[in-house]
């Protein structure tokens, strides 16, 4: 009995399709149809191609914010993602500098007021790090102390977790200050910045204070020598970029 070639139409059309064979071990074997010639089909085709693209496109812009978000990048700055950086004419650029300074092996000391964009830029630049490979973390130096007490009886202690920090590639530390200046704070900070100070792995700090000015911050409880100490190191290892101007967040009124 011999079997009925499959026949096929197209969709659109109605027209039957052309088979397409090949040679397999010297027999004419069928693989598919030949597309259909007509402009339905052709427009058909196009709109699938654009589809594929732009399911491409999701998924790699999805990957990459799971990427962000596993880098502590704040929701804040990743809702506008591909805008955020243009609102600000700066912002692209300082993002830039800050990434190509820490290939060179220095850090940032981002300072300026409320609302000049210091943790935008900071931010933007942690992404820039992630797209470049760099293994990443945005975070504060409030979350680092919280996460420090929060090992303490735990499994996890506060070694491992001051390790972590330190040893992260690209660490920004945002508004850097603003922490209650207890000896445990300041000898934690210490900690920290000397570890990445001795192993030549830069820091990336944003804050609302000059040099001066954090020192007698952090040194506010009177332990300044420990202040001194931790600044001086910032002061060697990073470039100051200073951000002046008003509150951006207060608009133009």
């Amino acid at each position: 009995m011999t079997s009925r070639p499959i026949v096929r139409k197209c969709p659109y059309c109605g027209a039957e399709l052309r088979p397409r064979t090949a040679e397999l071990f010297g027999k004419t074997v069928r693989c598919g149809f030949f597309d259909c010639t007509c402009e339905a089909s052709k427009e058909a085709r196009v709109r699938e191609l654009e589809e594929a693209a732009d399911r491409e496109r999701r998924d790699v812009l999805d990957s990459q914010m799971r990427r962000y978000r596993a880098a502590g990048i704040p929701p804040l700055f990743l809702k506008h993602r591909s805008g955020c950086e243009s609102l600000y004419e700066d912002v692209r650029r300082e993002a830039g500098d800050v990434v190509s300074a820490f290939k060179r092996g220095r850090g940032s000391y981002i300072v300026g007021g409320v609302g000049t964009g210091k943790s935008l830029v900071a931010a933007t630049a942690a992404r820039y790090a992630v797209d470049c490979g760099l293994g990443a973390r945005f975070t504060s130096a409030s979350e680092v102390l919280d996460a420090v007490r929060g090992s303490f009886g735990t499994s996890k202690d506060s070694r491992k977790v001051m390790d972590y920090y330190a040893s992260t590639r690209f660490l920004v530390l945002d508004d850097l200050g603003k922490e209650s200046p207890t000896d445990w704070v300041l000898m934690k900070l210490f900690e920290l910045v000397n570890d990445r100070y001795e192993n030549m792995r830069p820091l990336v700090v944003t804050t609302q204070y000059q040099r001066d000015e954090l020192i007698a911050r952090l040194a506010k409880n009177g332990d300044k020598e420990t202040a001194v100490a931790i600044v001086s190191r910032l002061a060697e290892t990073c470039d100051v970029r200073e951000l002046t101007g008003r509150d951006r967040r207060l608009g133009n009124g």
